[in-house]
């Protein structure tokens, strides 16, 4: 899967996820509940500071993770993705106007699925008050 597949990819499962946060949370047992709020809000911070193609495809790849997995023993700690720091320090002088062009294409859609994130997660945490 290439990155527009992944970014796309992405907002589609957030989308849907974000119309009907109800059927998302009744798959879930109240542990999953929580912890899928809180891997959202992750997500959300790690998007805000992707800032190149490899941690957009970091995001993307962690967030179809933490989408796909729905029991609990898929979810066990020894399954979820590991904490990656995304560091913003980068020389640029070291980039080309390629991978410049690159890396602002990254950060436009690393916003986009930043703004899915937070949508999804406050619909999700709206519905959890129900429960």
């Amino acid at each position: 899967m290439d990155t527009e597949q992944a970014v796309q990819s992405s907002i589609e499962l957030l989308q849907r996820m974000s119309e009907d946060p109800g059927a998302v949370l009744g798959l879930l047992d109240p542990a999953e509940r929580d912890r899928l709020v809180t891997q959202l809000s992750e997500l959300a911070d790690w998007s805000a500071e992707a800032k190149d193609e490899a941690d957009l495809l970091y995001v993307t790849d962690t967030l179809h993770r933490v989408l796909m997995l729905r029991n609990s023993e898929a979810t066990s700690a020894q399954e979820r993705p590991t904490t990656r720091k995304i560091t913003p320090e980068y020389d640029e002088d070291a980039y080309s106007l390629e991978k410049h062009a690159s890396s602002l294409y990254a950060q436009e859609h690393a916003a986009q699925i930043h703004n899915h994130v937070v949508q999804c997660r406050d619909r999700l945490e709206q519905e959890l008050q129900k429960y």
